[in-house]
C-alpha cells in the first residue's frame, strides 16, 4: 500500500493543490480550436478541388490529383516536419504548425469523396 498512498500524495500534490489540473482544460480548450480550425478549412477546400476534378479542367485537375495523391502518401509527421520547416521557416508558431496539416488530409478526404459521387 506505500507505493499507492505515495502516488495518490504524488498526484494530489501536482494537480489539486497548486491547481495544475487547469493547464489540461486550457489544453482541452486549445484542442477543440485546432480540431474545428481544421475540419473547417478541410472541408472548404476539399470541396473546391473537389469541384475542379469534377469539371475536368486539364491543368487544373492535373494539379488537384497530383496534390492529392501527394498529401495521401505522405504520413502526419512528415507533413508536420515540411509544413515547420519547409514553409514556416521554423518560426515558433505552434498552433499554426499543429493546425495546418490537418486540413491537408481533410482536403484529400472530401476531395475523393465528392469526385467520386461526380464520377457514377
Amino acid at each position: 500500500m506505500g507505493l499507492i498512498d505515495g502516488l495518490s500524495g504524488v498526484i494530489y500534490s501536482n494537480l489539486i493543490r497548486e491547481s495544475r489540473y487547469t493547464l489540461f482544460f486550457d489544453g482541452l480548450v486549445t484542442t477543440l480550436e485546432i480540431t474545428v480550425f481544421a475540419l473547417l478549412l478541410g472541408i472548404v477546400i476539399g470541396l473546391i478541388v473537389a469541384l475542379v476534378r469534377v469539371m475536368h479542367i486539364k491543368v487544373l485537375d492535373k494539379i488537384a490529383k497530383a496534390y492529392v495523391d501527394i498529401i495521401r502518401g505522405t504520413p502526419a509527421v512528415v507533413q508536420l516536419v515540411i509544413i515547420y520547416y519547409a514553409i514556416l521557416g521554423g518560426v515558433p508558431a505552434p498552433w499554426a504548425t499543429a493546425a495546418l496539416p490537418r486540413p491537408c488530409s481533410r482536403w484529400v478526404w472530401a476531395t475523393t469523396s465528392v469526385s467520386r459521387c461526380g464520377q457514377t
